[in-house]
Formats: structure tokens, sequence, C-alpha cells
């Protein structure tokens, strides 16, 4: 399982990198929504090995460092986010340009 870009795909979206500078992580490319709450999206992409597994057992872990801090909300899916909207909130503020977020 590795992270992927697009990060939606179907949208050419700016996305950061995380951990690029930190040795001991892997990079990992995210897309910040810049809302309240600090939302990061991530896209994994599962080997064919792994589909099989997951389809066969149902389970998939998380595992998450918390440091011994408090642990953040999470959201796992399978469902594609519905960007026509993210597009739109965008091109009603003057945080980026509307063609960065556009389809393809």
């Amino acid at each position: 399982m590795k992270v992927v870009t697009p990060i939606v795909p179907g949208y050419r979206i700016p996305f950061t990198n995380i951990a690029e500078h930190q040795k001991q992580y892997n990079k990992i490319p995210a897309y910040f929504y810049r809302d309240q709450e600090g939302t990061i999206l991530f896209r994994w992409k599962l080997s064919m090995w792994e589909r099989l597994k997951l389809l066969w057992t149902g389970n998939l872990y998380h595992w998450v460092l918390t440091f011994n801090q408090d642990l953040q909300p999470i959201r796992l899916s399978v469902d594609q986010p519905n960007f026509d909207q993210e597009v739109k909130k965008w091109e009603n503020t003057n945080n980026a340009s509307p063609a960065a977020y556009s389809k393809r």
C-alpha cells in the first residue's frame, strides 16, 4: 500500500509533500483543504495482493503514531470525494487560482 497522486483522480489539484525533509519518514503527498477543521486528504493505492486480502478478510488496520498526544479524528473511505464542490469554493475565494483546481 502506498500514497499516490493525483490525490483525487480526474482533478489537477495542488499537493504538499508532508515530511519531505524528514529522512526518518517517507514523504506523503497530501491536499490541505484549508478549512476550519484543518482537513488533509491522502489517497492510498493497494497492491493486487492487498486488494484480494482485504476482499477476503474484510479487515483494514490503521496504525497511528500519537507520540502520547491526543488522537485526532480520522476517516477512512472508499468513496472518491466530490471535488466539484471544492473547485466552486476556490473559485469564490482569493486563496488560489481556480485553474489550479480544474477538472482534467
